[in-house]
């Protein structure tokens, strides 16, 4: 069984196309999956585990001395050149301690085992449970309005587990035919707005950098400056808030 995440590609590709493509990755993820298409365990000890990022930051480097970094990055072509040529991964699939001791390795620091199972699951490693109908008077208070709480009431919704008991939902419901208060995002500028919404995207410092054409310094400032204005504490919130409203009445994405 392959279960890497991305599939085999139709043809090998050039080790000087590669290279100049590892030059760009983000090392703390490469160590790990360095470590599941070859099984070298060396690469889950220093000098190849990672420092933990820092804020917003990708935190690409790792952490790495220059000349680890460059270690990885060529031990990475020979092994991706070698899994594209027909050599299987030595660790497909890794579960339970396993997989807890890679994404620890990912972030720099320790993560709750009871996040393997969630983690295998979504990671294609192991094949979720089929559903059972629950009984029809079967509700669930989902506490925290979080990516995680929002995730998980769509899970169950699809599950057909409701959400919300039916008072709260007329509340709600009342709520939302409410006059609407004015947006909060009238006090960005246009550009400020460009972020933000590849922000709710999910898009990383480096990415929106390179689709505005704008350094990563100059996106950290424009983030850190969104946050002030939105009275947010960090990306998840200021997403949150960005799919709370209506991206043609916010004016998100849209230059004046």
């Amino acid at each position: 069984m392959e279960t890497m995440a991305e599939p085999r590609p139709e043809a090998v590709p050039q080790r000087a196309v590669l290279a100049d493509a590892m030059e760009h990755a983000n090392l703390p993820s490469l160590v790990a999956v360095l470590y599941q298409l070859t099984g070298d365990r060396r690469y889950l000890a220093d000098p190849y585990r990672p420092t933990r990022s820092r804020g917003m930051e990708d935190n690409d480097p790792g952490g790495f001395a220059p000349e680890v970094q460059a270690e990885i990055r060529a031990a990475a072509v020979d092994a991706v050149l070698a899994w594209a040529g027909g050599r299987p991964p030595a660790v497909p699939a890794p579960t339970g301690d396993a997989l807890l001791e890679l994404i620890e390795l990912a972030v720099g620091e320790p993560v709750p085992p009871e996040y393997e199972a969630m983690a295998a699951e979504d990671m294609g490693f192991t094949v979720p449970k089929a559903p059972t109908a629950p009984p029809s008077d079967f509700r669930v208070v989902v506490i925290g309005a979080g990516v995680s709480g929002m995730l998980a009431a769509i899970r169950l919704a699809a599950d057909g587990v409701p959400t919300l008991h039916p008072r709260a939902q007329q509340h709600l419901m009342r709520g939302i035919a409410e006059p609407e208060t004015p947006s909060p995002f009238t006090a960005l500028t246009p550009r400020e707005r460009d972020v933000l919404a590849l922000l709710a995207r999910g898009e990383s410092n480096k990415r929106i950098a390179a689709a505005l054409n704008l350094s990563i310094g100059t996106v950290k400032g424009y983030v850190s400056a969104i946050f002030e204005k939105l009275g947010v504490e960090d990306r998840t919130q200021a997403a949150l808030l960005a799919a709370k409203h209506d991206p043609t009445v916010s004016g998100i994405g849209n230059r004046e």
